[in-house]
């Protein structure tokens, strides 16, 4: 019997946590919104009051310090179960070049697969970053 109060204390608890989570619109960082600090690139956006931090990594690096200039699209990557990944892409300033930055899904943050379903398999592309808004929950 004690063990069963328990198990309905916990999903009661459970429960309470995800009806506090937040669906907000959110978007990848502009090109622009990179800057350099250490040689690492990093974006911070702020959309609905909800602050995050990007990280850049250029797929193919070279010697020289790549920079984003103009976003190419956006992809869920990552999905386990309904929860994915969302990795933004950017053209460099050196040809042929591709520049990545994620959000990923952890216990603050939810990227589910639907709504945001239209962003699979690299559906939007070659366009601004505001053409391609995602939902996300924040807890």
């Amino acid at each position: 019997m004690k063990f069963y109060k328990n198990l309905v204390f916990i999903s009661s608890f459970i429960y309470a946590i995800n009806i506090y989570a937040k669906p907000i619109i959110y978007y990848c960082p502009t090109p622009e919104d990179f800057i350099n600090e250490n040689n690492k690139l990093i974006a911070i956006t702020k959309y609905h009051q909800f602050e995050y931090t990007w990280l850049a990594q250029d797929i193919t690096p070279s010697q020289f310090l790549e920079y984003p200039l103009t976003f190419k699209g956006a992809n869920l990557v990552n999905c386990k179960d309904s929860l994915c990944d969302l990795e933004c892409y950017y053209y460099s300033n050196i040809e042929g070049h591709l520049i990545t930055s994620t959000m990923q899904s952890n216990q603050n943050i939810s990227i589910y697969k639907y709504p945001n379903h239209y962003l699979q398999n690299f559906s939007c592309q070659y366009t601004e970053h505001v053409d391609c808004p995602f939902v996300v929950n924040v807890y």
